[in-house]
């Protein structure tokens, strides 16, 4: 077994790690449409929250996603514990590939309220990862068939 640890995104991974020290170098590596301050990232499989973290220094609005509400409030908490160094909006939300999108799903006014939580994906949410993503960040997300599967099903 690669972890000791029953869920596998309560631990930082050697992936988040490269992921974060390629975004310190993204001027260099990345084109110029993408290092635009301006930009919406989204990070799928954000575990602790570090890769996250990282690229609140860099871009202005970060959506942080994972399925297991445990890793969602250590990489909340992580967040909160790391504001100083976030120079962006960083937030946490529920994203489980294998299942309907969040942007899929109708809108808050018109879904259940006994279902709300406060990882759940708002409109201002569905709406900028419709109109302003241009960046998706993945490290250590790929650990597994039928998630890497539903991933390739997703894509466009």
């Amino acid at each position: 077994s690669a972890t000791p640890l029953g869920l596998v995104g309560l631990q930082v991974w050697r992936g988040a790690l490269l992921m974060s020290d390629f975004l310190f170098s993204k001027e260099s590596l990345l084109p110029p449409q993408l290092i635009s301050k301006e930009m919406s990232v989204l990070e799928l499989g954000c575990g602790t929250g570090f890769v996250g973290i990282v690229a609140g220094r860099f871009w202005n609005h970060i959506v942080l996603t994972d399925f297991d509400h445990d890793v969602l409030r250590l990489a909340n908490r992580n967040v909160i514990l790391n504001q100083d160094h976030i120079e962006g909006s960083v937030v946490v939300r529920e994203l489980d590939i294998t299942k309907q999108l969040p942007w899929e799903q109708p809108s808050s006014s018109e879904s259940d309220p006994g279902h709300e939580c406060e990882w759940q994906w708002n409109d201002t949410d569905k709406r900028m990862f419709e109109n302003d993503v241009k960046l998706i960040l993945v490290a250590d997300f790929l650990y597994d068939d039928h998630v890497t599967s539903a991933f390739v099903e997703h894509l466009p």
